[in-house]
């Protein structure tokens, strides 16, 4: 059975394949949302949080939230060893609380081979995962895979 999303066609290394879209909402609204989402064992939001180190620790950050008004990137599944990159594209510079979301591949990906994203970093791992924060065991599969996500 085939699962997540795929393309028919081969895609080279550095194609652009698409934006992650939805609904922009307020960290207000987040909060709400992912407790909604996680008790469906699901989640469709995306922290707009790539420049947060040019924001006070304090700050709240926008999510793009794919449910109700995405695309099909909604589908694309997480896996540590990713054949797609995701990059932030401003449009504002005066601000960069709201961007794109544009998905390029990172390698060539062969026809049907799942598409796939590292939903978040492991920047600091050490094999387990954080204790404050919500998180869900990971089954990519990858030979690097680091066991969970969140």
């Amino acid at each position: 059975m085939l699962t997540g999303l795929r393309c028919p066609e081969l895609i080279k290394a550095g194609t652009f394949v698409d934006k992650y879209i939805g609904e922009v909402i307020t960290p207000k609204e987040v909060e709400q949302r992912t407790i909604n989402q996680y008790s469906q064992g699901l989640s469709y939001l995306f922290n707009l949080d790539k420049f947060q180190d040019d924001h006070p620790e304090d700050h709240k950050f926008y999510a793009v939230d794919g449910a109700d008004f995405g695309n099909c990137t909604r589908f694309i599944n997480h896996s540590c060893d990713p054949n797609l990159l995701i990059h932030a594209v401003t449009r504002n510079r005066s601000s960069f609380d709201i961007y794109d979301l544009a998905m390029f591949a990172c390698r060539d990906i062969p026809a049907y081979e799942e598409l796939t994203f590292q939903y978040v970093r492991h920047e600091e791992d050490d094999g387990s995962p954080p204790g404050d924060t919500f998180r869900w065991p990971c089954y990519c599969g990858a030979k690097n895979c680091c066991g969970w996500l969140w």
